[in-house]
């Protein structure tokens, strides 16, 4: 059983008890009124259950609190532990870096480069390594300490390997440095499987802890059975006792019985008119705010539009320009090949950009065509994804069993080229400019499906995904990740769809790709200015 399922467990535990003790109290309360004749002997049995109350709701009180700090400490000493242990994992990626100079050494055959990138490894390498034992420095394990020590002593001796290479190519000794590659690679092997004992080791001072935080827990339990018990005892006691005075208080009850009954159905409406109004305030928010929207879209629109135009005539001239130019120097040697082929570059570059823009800003009337929408799609991707970059593998999964659906084929083409671009450049990048951490095998499933009456068209890829903060801003006019474009793709799509009475759904997580749906009714949609 997991610790968190232990404490759930001990939790359920205390809320049973929390459970007797009210009733404990609720019965003891009914004990206190009674015939005037009876009272002198009745207070004293009161006073008597209202210490077991009190008792019980301390002892209650301070065993919660109880389980509460060992949940809190073994949760805290579970994250701290696991954060060792991903900082060795750290260590051995930057180990691997230590190592691939010296082997890297036999294609570059450049002593110079290959030292440099291994003393900056070997520096990350140390600055992790003293990182890791600072953090441990608390911890007193001879046995981690000694395992430690062994990480660093399998470095150096990988680092001296490496530097016998090194000088032997220096030298122009090619094969006594292959010799020596072996055992580098073999001091390589000793260093990782020194992190790795250290990492065994840690998770094992983890696995002790835990057990003896189990062990204070299972104590916890002992006395909340033991409490409970006393609790019960004390429930059966008070049963008897009030049962001997019920019939005295059974008027009183009726009475209190109904009030109860009107002070409930009053609660509930005020209960119901206080939901009630927060969902109207509520939706009235989510309108303003979709009105403030839709209000700095069109001012957006607009401005887009005014600047685009302006930049395009001018942008026009320089493209001119450059072709006459381009004509006039042809075949006459003067290296001006490259200048000019960079300025037609960033003129296509603008222009395209303006496009997006203009794009954006347009307000179209959709031009609607029935027609199949599996066979549409799996040709508009078969067209497309010769598009894509080398490399970036297309499917297409078809769910509509070969149904119409009513749509502009043209705009609709726009939604899945964005897709398409979106999810490729986040995967290996766009052109010569490449993302962080590439991709390996990038994919990009096409899958359709009704849903409701609605057709929604799915283009999910397996690349980085998108985290919690980006995610809430995406559809944001000219929002970006990217060192390139103008972060008007997701939101035209968003435009295209919501003209076709549909819209736009996204689902990711960092590191597990990235889901964008595309959904729109199957029937005949109402155009919508933009």
């Amino acid at each position: 059983m997991s610790n968190f399922s232990r404490f759930a467990q001990s939790a359920l535990y205390s809320d049973f008890w929390e459970r007797t003790i009210n009733a404990s109290r609720a019965s003891a309360a009914g004990a206190t009124v009674k015939k005037i004749s009876q009272r002198a002997r009745i207070h004293h049995v009161y006073y008597l259950l209202a210490a077991f109350d009190l008792c019980a709701i301390g002892g209650g009180i301070y065993l919660t609190h109880k389980l509460t700090q060992l949940y809190v400490e073994s949760v805290s000493v579970n994250q701290n532990w696991a954060g060792h242990i991903k900082d060795l994992s750290t260590l051995g990626n930057i180990a691997q870096a230590v190592d691939a100079p010296g082997n890297d050494i036999f294609d570059s055959h450049d002593v110079k480069t290959e030292r440099t990138r291994q003393a900056a490894a070997e520096t990350e390498f140390t600055a992790q390594f003293e990182m890791i034992k600072r953090s441990l420095s608390n911890v007193e394990s001879e046995t981690l300490s000694a395992a430690l020590t062994r990480v660093g002593s399998a470095k150096e001796d990988m680092l001296v390997e490496a530097n016998l290479i090194f000088q032997y190519f220096t030298n122009g000794q090619e094969s006594k440095a292959g010799e020596r590659m072996a055992t580098m690679d073999r001091k390589y092997g000793l260093l990782t499987k020194a992190i790795s004992d250290a990492a065994e080791i840690m998770q094992g001072l983890q696995a002790e802890h835990f057990a003896a935080q189990l062990g204070e827990a299972q104590e916890v339990r002992r006395f909340e059975y033991l409490g409970g018990t006393m609790m019960l005892l004390i429930v059966g006691f008070v049963a008897v006792f009030g049962h001997k005075i019920s019939m005295t208080l059974k008027r009183a009850n009726d009475e209190r019985q109904i009030a109860a009954e009107q002070l409930q159905t009053v609660n509930e409406n005020v209960t119901n008119l206080n939901v009630e109004l927060a969902n109207n305030i509520l939706q009235l928010k989510e309108a303003q705010a979709e009105v403030i929207r839709k209000g700095k879209m069109a001012q957006l629109g607009q401005l887009t539009a005014t600047v685009a135009h302006e930049i395009r005539n001018p942008l026009g001239a320089i493209k001119t320009s450059a072709q006459l130019v381009e004509r006039k120097v042809k075949d006459k040697n003067l290296g001006l090949e490259k200048t000019l082929e960079r300025i037609n570059n960033g003129v296509s570059r603008c222009d395209h950009i303006i496009t997006e823009l203009l794009d954006f800003a347009r307000s179209k009337s959709l031009q609607l065509k029935t027609a199949p929408i599996d066979t549409w799609v799996q040709a508009t991707v078969e067209e497309e994804s010769k598009n894509l970059p080398a490399g970036v593998e297309v499917s297409f999964v078809p769910g509509l069993a070969g149904a119409d659906a009513a749509f502009d084929p043209e705009r609709m083409r726009r939604v899945i080229i964005n897709l398409f671009s979106n999810a490729a450049e986040a995967m290996v990048g766009k052109g010569n400019v490449k993302v962080a951490v590439v991709t390996e095998n990038p994919k990009i499933v096409v899958s359709t499906k009704m849903v409701s009456g609605c057709v929604e068209l799915t283009v999910k890829d397996n690349g980085p995904g998108i985290s919690e903060e980006n995610l809430a801003k995406i559809l944001e006019p000219l929002f970006t990740t990217k060192s390139f474009g103008v972060g008007l793709g997701l939101p035209a799509i968003e435009k295209i769809l919501e003209q076709h009475g549909g819209g736009l759904r996204i689902e990711s997580k960092p590191g597990e790709g990235a889901a964008f749906t595309a959904w729109f009714p199957a029937a005949e949609a109402q155009s919508k200015a933009a």
